[in-house]
Order: C-alpha cells, then sequence, then structure tokens
C-alpha cells in the first residue's frame, strides 16, 4: 500500500510539473532552447607571433661548437686594449691585420655585420716595466634569445671563442699582440671554413 501511495504522489508531481510547464508556454516564459554556433574570433597578433616563436624554437638545430659558425654571412672586427697593453699597440692596425688575414682566408669582413668578432688584450707589467704578461682574446658575439623564468630574453653572448697566455718584453709588445692577432683570426678562419663546408 506504501508503494502505492509513492507512486501515486510522484505521477500527481509529474501532472503538476507539466501543467505549470503549459501555462508558461501558453504565456511565453519559457523560452525555447538557444542554438550556440562557434564564431571564428580574431587573434591578436602578439599571440601569433608568440606560438611561431615557441614553433620556431622548438624546431631549431641546436648548434654546438662544430656548426656554430654555419651560415655566418660576415663579421665586423673591433679591437680592444686594455691600459697597460695599449701604449705599444696601435689599435687600428690591428684591426686592419686581423680583416687582412679573414679576408685572405675567404672570411666575409662586412663593416656593419650583426657578428662582432672582439679581439682583446690584457695584461700586466712587472714591477720594472720590463716584460709585460698578457691574454689575448678573440670571440665572435651575436645576440641571441635565451630563456629566464620571466619569458624570453636577448642577449650578447659569445658563441666562438679562443685564446692564449704570453709574455712580451716592453720593445716586443707590439709585434707579439700582432701575431696574437694573427694566429687567432688564423684559427676563426679555420673553423669557419669547417663549418662552412670550403
Amino acid at each position: 500500500m506504501k508503494t502505492h501511495l509513492v507512486w501515486l504522489g510522484v505521477a500527481i508531481a509529474a501532472l503538476l510539473f507539466g501543467w505549470q510547464l503549459a501555462m508558461r508556454l501558453g504565456r511565453g516564459d519559457v523560452k525555447p532552447l538557444e542554438i550556440i554556433r562557434e564564431v571564428p574570433a580574431p587573434i591578436a597578433d602578439v599571440y601569433l607571433e608568440a606560438r611561431k616563436l615557441a614553433d620556431s624554437f622548438q624546431k631549431a638545430e641546436r648548434l654546438d661548437g662544430n656548426n656554430v659558425l654555419a651560415g655566418l654571412a660576415g663579421v665586423r672586427v673591433t679591437v680592444a686594449f686594455d691600459d697597460d697593453a695599449r701604449p705599444n699597440v696601435v689599435e687600428r692596425e690591428i684591426a686592419e691585420a686581423i680583416e687582412a688575414t679573414l679576408k685572405k682566408s675567404g672570411v666575409p669582413v662586412v663593416a656593419d655585420a650583426a657578428h662582432a668578432l672582439q679581439f682583446m688584450v690584457d695584461g700586466v707589467w712587472d714591477e720594472k716595466k720590463t716584460t709585460l704578461t698578457y691574454t689575448a682574446r678573440m670571440g665572435l658575439t651575436e645576440n641571441a634569445r635565451i630563456q629566464r623564468p620571466t619569458g624570453l630574453k636577448v642577449a650578447t653572448v659569445i658563441v666562438w671563442e679562443n685564446g692564449f697566455q704570453g709574455f712580451a718584453a716592453s720593445a716586443k709588445v707590439g709585434a707579439d699582440v700582432a701575431k696574437a692577432a694573427h694566429n687567432l683570426a688564423a684559427a676563426f678562419a679555420t673553423a669557419y671554413r669547417a663549418a662552412n663546408g670550403k
């Protein structure tokens, strides 16, 4: 008997709900379901560019010491000496000698190239200022995108570097630094030719 009463209550509730729904439809209170359509929306260019950058970053070839110079269009030469080395060396002459070595070896030298081939000399004189202990370095710099927790950044990085330490008597500093510049330029040219199949 209890089961019949429960079902009777359910039936009455269904009838009341149906009657109320019919009344609302008759009055226009209930709106029919709307069909939702997808409409293409324009995506801001900044997001599209960010996606392209992320895709290209993932697909980019990883460079190492053997192929970092591949496809290099040209370099510009810069020279920097610290104060101890400067009095005995003319920087412009060293830069021109480096450029001549590079050109002779087939490395394009372009005055406004994005890649700078830097020749740097740091030195310290002994107490009597008769011998200079120096470090000669040559490095190729370029702007690169690097990943940081705050996003992609652009930094100037050294992608190729070579160098050595030496000693020079005060009368021979200019000649020794010029020789170091020539040797490092030749080493760069060899690496450039190897990376570019020449």
